[in-house]
């Protein structure tokens, strides 16, 4: 529980330290980007360490994370100050919505962990998990990057590893034995997807005064598949007519880059890693940009 406590705060404190910077380049969002804060504050510390790990200027070291969240706290600083009037009249206003953009992260992030700690050990059963913590392991030992291949000595990864970068970074911050942390990415990378989900909806509804659609289409977003073929049977059984847009909407639903396996399934079956935090949440605002626009232009 304590450290679970501990890999949340870290997480938010990211999120924080990051949140200037995306108030002053996403200014033209509703939230200024504070739902997305969370992961740029990880990819933009995550990818300092990688890029000087691989110049082999900043070692792949506790004291290296800290001095690269120094540096983006130091700059979020100054831009702060830069638009303290518009931040302050900004949080005046939309205090509110950023506590309930919070809470939809924490929630998530609670019962993921709960059904994690529910179900069974994360490297048993048939998944790829087991050379997945071999990744996070092997990251943790190097120095610098490329890691070195955990099977193939003297050879460097020759397989895409930023991600697992990410939660090794979190390893050395929260100082957290990594088959802890292993787990505690498996519930946190659902509440990072849907927060990223939440907020690219709210993004694009809230002003229009539709905040409840906000919900539906991040449960919309848990498995955009499925939820079309439950709609289409429901369709069928009250012997309606489908709307001209749904074909291809389900068509729409079933391109290779939108993820159709529900986190909370990935969860249990403890693969968090084919969850698509960034790609999902396009494939989101596409869904419901093409059917908005498909069911005006059909009226």
């Amino acid at each position: 529980m304590v450290e679970a406590a501990v890999w949340w705060l870290a997480v938010e404190l990211i999120g924080l330290a990051a949140f200037p910077i995306t108030f002053a380049v996403l200014r033209f969002l509703p939230d200024r980007g504070y739902s997305v804060t969370k992961v740029v504050g990880l990819v933009l510390m995550t990818y300092l360490l990688w890029l000087g790990g691989t110049v082999h200027l900043v070692p792949n070291q506790r004291l290296s994370i800290l001095g690269i969240l120094a540096l983006i706290t130091a700059v979020s600083i100054v831009l702060a100050w830069r638009n303290r009037a518009e931040i302050s009249g900004f949080l005046g206003q939309r205090w509110a919505n950023l506590v309930f953009a919070d809470a939809v992260f924490t929630a998530t992030f609670v019962v993921c962990l709960t059904l994690r700690a529910l179900s069974g050990d994360s490297l048993s059963g048939g998944n790829d998990n087991r050379w997945q913590m071999a990744f996070v392991n092997i990251i943790l030992r190097s120095d610098y990057f490329p890691p070195e291949d955990p099977w193939l000595s003297g050879y460097s990864i020759n397989y895409y590893y930023f991600g697992f970068v990410i939660v090794a970074a979190l390893t050395k911050l929260t100082s957290i034995a990594s088959e802890i942390t292993f787990n505690l990415t498996i519930a946190v990378m659902p509440a990072l997807a849907v927060s990223g989900m939440f907020g690219i909806v709210y993004n694009s509804l809230i002003d229009r005064g539709k905040p409840a659609l906000v919900l539906a289409c991040v449960q919309l977003a848990f498995d955009l598949r499925s939820s079309c073929q439950r709609l289409r049977t429901a369709v069928s059984t009250l012997g309606c007519a489908m709307p001209p847009s749904m074909p291809t909407a389900m068509a729409l639903a079933r391109l290779p880059s939108t993820e159709t396996l529900s986190p909370i399934f990935m969860v249990l079956r403890v693969q968090p890693w084919r969850i698509r935090p960034f790609g999902l949440p396009i494939s989101i605002a596409q869904f419901v940009t093409f059917f908005v626009f498909s069911s005006t232009t059909s009226m």
